[in-house]
């Protein structure tokens, strides 16, 4: 799935279980120049503390965020991007990265009637 985890380098037992970090993003093959939507699914343990989020889009613009969101992300090129989350709390952090397909906008077609 893209993710992996870490918190102090120690080896004490975390206070709790780390955050189960993962995003989703609208719609599911942005197209260049047009904002794509990413929305965190992270689960903490109720009783974790100093929750944070930390994203990085790959490129374009704003290219990085911090904060639950929902965030906004406008690639200029087509290509495919690695988008992470990397979200925290007390225990430590987990990451996950998932691969952006950005495609190149597609025509309008009119269709118009034969003469």
């Amino acid at each position: 799935n893209g993710g992996s985890c870490g918190g102090a380098v120690s080896w004490t037992t975390a206070p709790h279980s780390y955050p189960s970090t993962d995003f989703g993003y609208n719609p599911s093959e942005p197209t260049v120049n047009s904002p794509a939507q990413f929305i965190d699914g992270t689960v903490f343990d109720l009783v974790s503390i100093n929750r944070s989020w930390l994203w990085n889009f790959g490129s374009g613009i704003p290219g990085t965020a911090i904060g639950q969101g929902p965030h906004q992300n406008t690639y200029l090129s087509t290509g495919i991007y690695n988008a992470t989350l990397t979200a925290g709390d007390d225990a430590g952090s987990c990451s996950i990265s998932k691969p952006i397909n950005v495609q190149k906008i597609l025509p309008k077609w009119i269709e118009v009637q034969p003469r």
